[in-house]
Order: structure tokens, then sequence, then C-alpha cells
């Protein structure tokens, strides 16, 4: 975390951003109140609490929209100004930090302007954004004296060859991207944007050509590839592949989550290859799976617990599959794909209808072509104003 971040905390005598402790009640006249003096802002999610410095002179600091392109660097360019005092202090007497809204924060570079001060950053966004940017501010002669600001970014899509294109070239473009998480090439957009022209430009249509019924069905590859990694870690084998991309397209696979297909997983993880690696053992086959799927240890109670049911009748393929459809398993992987996507959380609305999908055999695929099909997605695409809208089964 940024240093800026940790003075906020530190300066102030602040619990620290990941503790849940609350300021102390403060006496008077034998009542317990609560302190009033305290302004609160969240910044990417940590809660920040600035109370009153009424010894410093406070800063005054004003937002600057930003606006660009994916994958555009935006080097130097300025993202608050702010005032403090009459200006006669110099700019190496403040520090800034900028949280650029996708997960990412770099210093900021302040300079002086008359009686005010510019804060400048440089950073490259590699996917379409609208999330705020979040500016702090801090004299460092005064730690306690601090400042937050939140600025508009607006990041248009860019394709491949610098230019904007169509609107149609672009909403091929960020599909294209999105779901195979590689370069695309003008060739291919191109391709591709013929292929959603001629089918009357419905999103549905295209995502179900693009995702499953186009050869080389490097989407369903890129979901056993993807399995192989995170079971075996291991690439796949030629063999593997083409074992299971049989099995898909056969559709005896359902799909649960980004990266992962049910069936795949499912037999991955009753391998003896599997086995092997986690140990040879019980526990260290449930602590494996747990690992694996869920991304943490198993805990005390769920060792024992699976333990007892695995060597009383319960097949490892059985134990597998009652984790990947766990309702833990499945708002992961759901959150993952509308981060994919959408660039946020899945809304209440949307995790319900995609779990209920999983429920019925759709997952993944259908859950992707859903999401391609939003508005919010075109929007997102395109480079339009962005309307988060609610997925309906």
């Amino acid at each position: 975390m940024p240093r800026l971040v940790f003075w906020l905390y530190d300066a102030l005598g602040l619990s620290s951003p990941h503790s849940s402790q609350r300021s102390k009640p403060v006496r008077h006249n034998g009542k317990s109140s609560r302190r009033r003096n305290v302004v609160g802002q969240t910044i990417c999610g940590e809660r920040l609490e600035l109370r009153c410095v009424p010894s410093a002179t406070p800063i005054v600091a004003t937002a600057i929209p930003v606006s660009g392109f994916e994958n555009a660097p935006l080097t130097n360019v300025p993202v608050a100004s702010f005032t403090q005092g009459g200006g006669t202090a110099p700019a190496s007497n403040f520090v800034a930090t900028v949280f650029w809204g996708d997960g990412s924060s770099s210093a900021g570079t302040i300079v002086e302007s008359g009686t005010s001060y510019l804060v400048y950053g440089s950073h490259t966004y590699t996917d379409v954004s609208n999330a705020p940017i979040v500016v702090g501010i801090q004299d460092a002669t005064t730690p306690s004296n601090i400042a937050l600001v939140t600025d508009q970014a607006t990041i248009l899509p860019l394709l491949p060859d610098g230019t904007q294109g169509t609107a149609d070239q672009r909403f091929v473009y960020e599909t294209l991207k999105d779901t195979f998480q590689r370069p695309i090439s003008m060739d291919e957009i191109n391709y591709w944007t013929a292929q959603y022209e001629k089918n009357h430009q419905d999103p549905q249509t295209f995502a179900y050509m693009l995702l499953e019924v186009t050869p080389p069905y490097e989407y369903d590859l890129d979901q056993i590839d993807s399995s192989f990694e995170t079971y075996l870690h291991r690439a796949a084998d030629p063999a593997g592949e083409n074992y299971f991309l049989t099995l898909k397209l056969n559709s005896q696979g359902t799909t649960s989550g980004p990266g992962t297909e049910t069936r795949t997983a499912a037999l991955l993880i009753n391998s003896d290859e599997f086995y092997a690696d986690a140990g040879g053992t019980v526990d260290g086959f449930i602590t494996a799976v747990f690992e694996d799927a869920l991304k943490r240890a198993p805990s005390a109670s769920d060792l024992a617990f699976f333990s007892d049911q695995l060597t009383h009748g319960l097949t490892r393929i059985e134990f597998a599959t009652t984790v990947l459809n766990s309702y833990e398993f499945q708002v992961e992987q759901i959150n993952s794909l509308f981060e994919r996507y959408l660039g946020r959380p899945a809304d209440p609305a949307g995790l319900a209808a995609f779990i209920n999908n999983d429920g019925l055999g759709y997952g993944t695929t259908s859950n992707t072509e859903t999401l391609i099909d939003t508005p919010e997605f075109y929007n997102r695409a395109v480079g339009l104003p962005l309307n988060t809208v609610e997925i309906r089964d």
C-alpha cells in the first residue's frame, strides 16, 4: 500500500486500514458519545477517517477530469490542483499519491503554479474505464494535513492500429480481447466485424458463434488449459486437450466459472496425478482441492468432515463436484466473470441469475454470452456512458 495511505493513518493515530476497531467513545458529564469531528472518505475500498486539524492551514484541492485511451500512456497529465495558505511553501513540502481506479496507484508530481499547485500523474490503462481516480495530497511538514479529491476518468477503447474505428469494430475488439485475453490483430477484428454485421449486429448470435461453434474452438481450449494449470499446475498435453474438447463438443461437460469446466476440473481432481501431487493422503487431497478451487486452506472442521466422508464411501470425484458446485466457488467465479467483461463485481440480481444458470447446467458459456449481450458491455466496449443493467433469467 502506498506510503501516503499509511501516513494518513499513522499521523492521525488511527487503526490500520484493515482493522475493524472503531473510535472510542468520549465521556461528557458521565455520558458516552461519539466524536463528531470526523470526515470519512473511501479510497479503493478502504475507509479513511480524517479528524479535523485546526492548527494547520488546510489544503484545498480541486479535481481535474482525466481522459484518454486504453493502452495509450498518460504521461504527466494533470489530475488535481490545490492551494495551501498563500502558496508560499515550496512544492517539495507536499507529497501526492494517485489511485487510478483500476487497482493500481503511483506517486504524483507536484509543481508550483503561481499561488497554487498542480498534481501530475502518469499511467497506462490496459482496458476501458470509467472508474473514479482518487488523489491524496499531504503536507509533509504537517503530516496530519491531508486532502482527498476524486476525479472523473474517461478511458475510451482504441483499436490495435491506433484508430478508434467504427462502433462495430470497437464492440468486436473488446469482445475478442476480453474473451481471449491476448493481443488481437486488425485482421481478426475485420473478419469478426463482418460476421457481426452479416448477422444483423446481434451480440447474442455473435457471442454464440465466437464461443461455441467456430473452429479452432479457442475459447473452449482456453478453459481446458486453465483447468490443467489450476489443478495439475502444468500445461495441458495435446492428448488431454483433445480428450476434454471432445467431451465439451459432445455436450458432456457443463461450464462453471471462468477458466474452469466442471467436468474437466472434476476429472483432473480425480486423477492419480492430482492425488500424488497432493501427497497421497486424504488430508493432503482435501487441502489441495480447497487451495486450488477456493483459494484458501480448509478449516479444521472442513478437514474433519470431508476426511470422514472420504473414508466412508464418498468418492474423490463426488468430493470434487461438491466443492465445484459450492456457493463459495460459484460466487468467486461469477464475480471474476463480471470483472472480466464489465469491470465490476456482480450485482445481487446478476449473481442470483448466474447461480441459477449454473444450477440448470448452463454455466460459464451461457453466462459469458449473456454479459456480452448486455447494453452495459456494449456501452463500455464502444465508449458510451455506462448504465448498469440487471441481468435476468
